[in-house]
């Protein structure tokens, strides 16, 4: 049950221990609001969710108070600080270690990157405090060693928890705890910027008794949007580029973009001007990374040009102003990455939204509107995954070595809220199918390993989809590289942009993709890599009174139609599956359908009106028409693929044969 922070019933100070508060009074004049209000929480041993926006100081405010207790019983592993990006775990072991080494506490990382060597020496040395990611936690609830370790465990931080609750991590994190709670009774303190679903966030990883710690006092971001201007995109390349250096001149600058491409195609503009700025990504490696994070943080340049790297907490000193390249499509994300400019408490955050167009522009219009109103997104959450629930059946068994599906379903599906509403024949539907790829033995009572259960765990720690790159060829050489999942967004035919080009698609085939150049943009779609930034329909029914449109109208103009609906993403992608199925079956040949937030694009292989579109679509099932194409659609291949691979079903290698893709769904449909 959830309880809020009420100080009249607190008997604990606010205050730290001497020795911390002096500590903590060199640095900082005083407390912040969140500190003040979490440090008895977290002192009286409750579980806690503290929400503050950044810059207010919550990860002192959650840290700290244990830092007091942990220092009274140094222990290995006496403290587990969980974050989604291992990214953030280099910057927590940094900001953690200027406390810790004062109190005689030793810190350390755990995640993917570390050395083996490292590995070795904290196998047998561990430290007090592990700051680790959730795929490497899976990985040390089924290490005999560091179960041992764990056992001392206390307590656990999880940051960032908004960027966990939405995926199959935050199932997966959610397990762990149920798996990790029969090892160690320990306190969870949750941190996050943007909740909004805080009762079901909480659920995944607090016990009943917990406490909502917030801090309501926001000092709204100041929030400029402004439209970039020129002929073509070169031109408005150059708009971009000069309005980054004329506030570079004056500002210490985030520069953000959606895409990794627009990231390096500014970042090569502006170093190609002499403009003092770096460039910041995912794919580039970690050193380059580090480096180029020191020399922003160091003053040695005034810009960083960044993707999504640099949405999180990382510390990468002051910065007083952002600049953000396209809108940020949530709210969510706006608040995220304009909040990193002013990060100070008390401090109004500073940003700059430069629109590519005008649809762009009155979406940042009323992002930024809202997000100077703090109104933001609902959370995304993530449904209990049964693939997911799979992989903890797979660790409960390398532990246990046989049981039985009803202590099993007593072990990992009651404990765990999200997952209580499965029934038991359901589970045990799920055991036979592990039962069937080999991950598991189970005899409709019985559990146990088998010689594949071990390799099944660990080559699947992460939930996180992998994506490979389609090499692009136009007259036999490689122009680009593509996202795959980018590359089953489309079909033949279709025309996309890439480097401000448009391309029209010849031939998709099993390890490239064949194209041409379009003479035409009409109906081309941007490239994008990863996963899209989806907009809610609340964004887009706002876009919608924005344009002083009162309902959804529909543009016909020869053989193309564009329908305006105001629906989002999600509902407007379901929609154009529904109405490929249906326009196709009655046009008797392809129709080509194309969806955006606000639209859906329609190309026939005839002219089409008004009444003809009424006719084609009266009585239409969506939902019929979306299973009737599911075998057929790629995307879902995709999906499929991966869930396939994920449940053992698969490997890696054969989930990217068009035929092995083929015939797992005709197992399914």
């Amino acid at each position: 049950m959830q309880r809020y922070f009420n100080p009249s019933l607190c008997k604990y100070p606010c205050m730290l221990s001497e020795k911390l508060d002096a500590l903590f009074k060199s640095r900082f004049p005083s407390y912040t609001p969140i500190q003040e209000k979490a440090f008895p929480v977290i002192a009286s041993g409750r579980d806690a969710l503290l929400i503050a926006p950044t810059g207010s100081g919550k990860t002192e405010a959650a840290f700290l108070p244990l830092l007091d207790k942990i220092a009274t019983h140094q222990l290995p592993i006496v403290l587990l600080y969980i974050t989604p990006l291992r990214a953030l775990n280099r910057d927590m072991i940094e900001r953690l270690r200027t406390w810790s080494r004062e109190l005689g506490i030793r810190a350390s990382v755990r995640h993917g990157d570390t050395q083996q060597s490292e590995r070795a020496f904290q196998s047998k040395h561990p430290a007090h405090i592990f700051i680790t990611t959730p795929e490497t936690l899976q990985a040390m609830l089924c290490t005999e060693s560091f179960r041992a370790y764990l056992k001392n465990l206390k307590y656990v931080i999880v940051d960032e928890l908004h960027e966990l609750i939405g995926s199959k991590r935050g199932a997966q994190l959610s397990l762990a705890f149920t798996r990790l709670r029969r090892i160690a009774d320990f306190q969870t303190v949750a941190i996050s910027a943007t909740l909004t679903n805080v009762s079901r966030a909480a659920q995944f990883i607090l016990k009943e008794d917990w406490v909502l710690v917030q801090d309501n006092a926001t000092v709204p971001p100041v929030i400029d949007v402004v439209r970039a201007t020129g002929k073509n995109e070169s031109a408005k390349l150059d708009f971009i580029c000069s309005t980054i250096k004329r506030h570079l001149a004056n500002n210490k600058t985030l520069i953000f973009t959606n895409t990794r491409y627009m990231a390096e195609l500014v970042g090569s503009r502006l170093i190609s001007d002499n403009a003092s700025v770096g460039v910041h990504h995912g794919s580039l490696s970690k050193e380059e990374r580090e480096a180029i994070e020191n020399d922003f943080k160091q003053n040695k340049i005034a810009g960083l040009v960044c993707t999504s790297s640099l949405e999180l907490g990382i510390d990468i000193g002051d910065v007083s102003l952002v600049i953000h390249i396209g809108s940020p499509k949530q709210v969510r994300k706006c608040l995220q990455r304009i909040g990193r400019s002013g990060h100070t408490f008390g401090g109004a955050s500073h940003g700059i939204i430069i629109a590519h167009n005008e649809f762009d522009f009155l979406e940042a219009k009323v992002i930024a509107e809202r997000a100077s109103k703090m109104a933001l997104d609902e959370d995304d959450i993530i449904y209990p995954a049964l693939d997911v629930l799979g992989h903890a059946v797979a660790g409960e068994l390398l532990i246990t070595k046989r049981t039985t599906d009803e202590e099993l379903y007593n072990a990992l599906v009651i404990p765990t809220p999200i997952y209580t509403r499965i029934p038991f024949d359901d589970f045990r539907l799920l055991l036979s199918e592990m039962h069937q790829h080999g991950v598991i033995f189970y005899d409709g009572t019985h559990v146990r390993k088998t010689l594949r259960t071990r390799e099944y765990y660990f080559t699947r720690l992460s939930t996180i989809p992998s994506s490979i790159k389609y090499p692009m060829i136009y007259k036999g050489s490689i122009v680009s590289f593509l996202d795959e999942r980018f590359v089953i967004s489309l079909e033949e035919g279709d025309v996309f942009i890439t480097k401000g080009i448009p391309w029209h698609v010849l031939s998709i085939e099993e390890d490239k993709v064949l194209v041409d150049r379009s003479p035409s943009y009409v109906l081309a779609i941007p490239e994008w890599e990863g996963e899209q930034i989806p907009v809610k329909k609340e964004i887009a029914q706002d876009v919608m009174h924005l344009m002083k449109f009162n309902r959804p109208r529909i543009s016909v103009f020869a053989d193309m139609m564009i329908f305006y609906t105001f629906l989002g993403n999600a509902a407007n992608n379901a929609l154009a599956l529904a109405l490929s199925s249906r326009l196709t079956n009655y046009f008797g040949a392809e129709v080509v359908v194309k969806s955006s937030p606000y639209a859906i694009f329609i190309r026939t292989p005839y002219p089409i009106t008004r009444d003809s579109f009424h006719n084609a679509i009266a009585g239409m099932n969506i939902q019929n028409e979306i299973l009737s194409l599911l075998h057929k659609n790629r995307n879902f291949s995709f999906l499929f693929a991966q869930e396939a691979y994920y449940s053992g079903a698969s490997d890696m290698h054969s989930r990217y044969s068009p035929y092995y893709i083929s015939k797992l769904s005709a197992s399914l449909i």
